[in-house]
């Protein structure tokens, strides 16, 4: 690592060799491959806190106009925290559970961001979440469980719909 913003705070991390580092060198080993964004995390940053890293590789143009020669990476650190309660996620109505889980391309695998893994199996709700370099579930159901109608309900729509067919 040659080159940091901001300096203040992360100066511990300059000269960090990505490639010994055994956490973090599969997704840049990934991201070089695929020559794409990855997003990787979550992640104990130096500071503490859980972080998403988004990665992107960065390439010399080669003379032909292909991407080129790999020179190395800008990467964003996204604060967990700050992010759930930027998208109203830590302050969910109690009355929900809720997860975010990380999916294999090829959905053999989920595992927890957020939350509770049981709730990809459930009855929940669900919601594909497209990220660089994967997708995501966003789960939810009620505590108490899905409300189910009762049996008044049904027949008042058998009635509406006999009352349909007679109009």
């Amino acid at each position: 690592l040659t080159y940091i913003y901001p300096i203040h705070g992360n100066n511990q991390k300059l000269g960090l060799d990505y490639s010994k580092n055994t956490k973090q060198w599969p997704a840049i080993k990934r991201m070089i491959e695929e020559k794409r964004t990855v997003l990787d995390g979550p992640i104990d940053s130096i500071q503490g806190s859980k972080v998403f890293i988004n990665r992107t590789p960065i390439f010399i143009p080669s003379p032909n106009g292909g991407k080129g020669k790999y020179w190395g990476l800008s990467s964003t650190v996204i604060d967990i925290d700050k992010l759930f309660d930027a998208a109203g996620l830590s302050s969910v109505n109690s009355s929900t559970h809720i997860a975010l889980l990380n999916k294999k391309d090829d959905n053999s695998e989920v595992t927890k961001i957020f939350g509770e893994t049981s709730l990809y199996n459930s009855n929940s709700e669900k919601l594909d979440v497209s990220v660089p370099g994967g997708s995501w579930v966003l789960t939810g159901e009620p505590k108490q469980g899905w409300q189910r109608p009762s049996r008044n309900y049904y027949i008042l729509w058998l009635l509406g719909f006999f009352l349909a067919l007679l109009s």
